[in-house]
């Protein structure tokens, strides 16, 4: 008896310490894929830095994050100029507009609707695109807000 109440007492105290990253909605504490990134684009490489995951993105420079579901690969017919882009529907798009609209980092017109990553040779290009269905995507730059390179931070060793 004495085992099984301090085991119900041990699996509280986890799930209580575990409830303050998820009641204050923070998707990237809860998002075991996240790693850190830094920007590689002018004026100032390596001054922004983003934490990027399967079901988020935050950045230095922005407010709040993006939240994210994945949705699929970029078709090649849609004359994207990065094969193998994973797309990312923003699933808080209107929030982080309004947020961010006076930020000059941001180059939205309106919210962005999906976020694209492509493996490159700076690690990572990613993309926030105004179109209604990425599917349908041209390569048009008028509806590509962000489009910007970033590099992964990698963890020195310890000595």
């Amino acid at each position: 008896m004495i085992i099984r109440m301090l085991a119900v007492t041990g699996i509280a105290l986890l799930l209580a310490g575990a409830a303050p990253a998820m009641a204050a909605g923070d998707a990237g504490a809860a998002d075991p894929t996240a790693r850190d990134y830094e920007s590689e684009w002018d004026p100032r490489p390596g001054e922004e830095t983003m934490r990027l995951g399967e079901k988020s993105a935050s950045f230095s420079v922005f407010k709040g994050q993006l939240i994210l579901e994945y949705a699929g690969i970029m078709p090649p017919e849609t004359e994207w100029s990065y094969p193998d882009t994973r797309m990312y529907r923003i699933l808080n798009g209107d929030e982080f507009f309004t947020l961010n609209k006076r930020t000059p980092e941001l180059q939205c017109r309106q919210p962005p609707r999906w976020r694209g990553v492509a493996p490159s040779y700076e690690d990572i290009r990613l993309s926030l695109l105004e179109v209604d269905d990425y599917r349908n995507y041209l390569g048009t730059r008028d509806i590509t807000c962000i489009d910007a390179p970033y590099r992964l931070i990698r963890k020195k060793a310890a000595p």
